[in-house]
């Protein structure tokens, strides 16, 4: 009688551990880790680092010049510009073709360097790596600030007119056509070819 009970232990153990060893084969329960290069899946998981890109383990972090995008990141003083790592320099420094860098958000870059965002009165242009905000152009190597008829202009200003008026006596003044009001108080002048007779633009004859 005991010989029978230890031989249905037996058994009952050989079939447990046959159920587990198919179970094993059907169905993993635990990801096995691979390294850099190897092929990756849902069973199949990267070592720390690393993440899984087209079924093959990458590097997660890349530095300027490394493709880039989905779950591969560039390190921090890079982001991923079309594709590609491209590292942040500071005005002065060689930007855009044939360069993995990009300018600072306080800079652009223009023909190849990175140039500075500078105010109306600052130095701009040759000789600098400064250029003028939007709202001013560079003139002799000053950003003047583009101003509406009326305001003040010229010497011991920033600041120039817009295209559609020109600076007379240290004002901008907007031209006009013939038949227009002109002179006087009015922050009017007439276009070239006319004159202002009795405040009005007049063709000259």
């Amino acid at each position: 009688m005991a010989f029978k009970v230890v031989v249905a232990a037996i058994a009952a153990v050989a079939l447990t551990a046959s159920a587990a060893v198919a179970s094993a084969a059907n169905l993993p329960t635990t990801a096995v880790r691979t390294g850099l290069g190897a092929t990756c899946s849902a069973y199949a998981k990267c070592d720390a680092g690393l993440v899984c890109e087209h079924n093959k383990c990458v590097k997660e972090y890349v530095p300027a010049g490394n493709k880039c995008g989905g779950p591969v990141k560039c390190y921090r003083d890079a982001s991923c510009v079309k594709g590609t790592c491209l590292t942040y320099v500071a005005a002065g420094e060689r930007c855009g073709k044939r360069t993995d860098n990009q300018c600072y958000g306080d800079a652009s870059c223009v023909k190849g360097m990175c140039l500075k965002y500078v105010a109306a009165g600052e130095r701009c242009g040759e000789h600098t790596d400064n250029q003028c905000y939007h709202d001013a152009s560079c003139v002799k190597g000053t950003c003047l600030k583009y101003v509406a008829a009326g305001k003040r202009c010229g010497k011991r200003t920033d600041n120039q007119c817009y295209g559609n008026a020109s600076c007379v006596r240290g004002k901008c003044a907007t031209f006009v056509g013939a038949g227009k009001k002109c002179g006087g108080k009015r922050n009017t002048q007439c276009f070239t070819g006319l004159v202002c007779e009795h405040g009005t633009c007049r063709r000259s004859y």
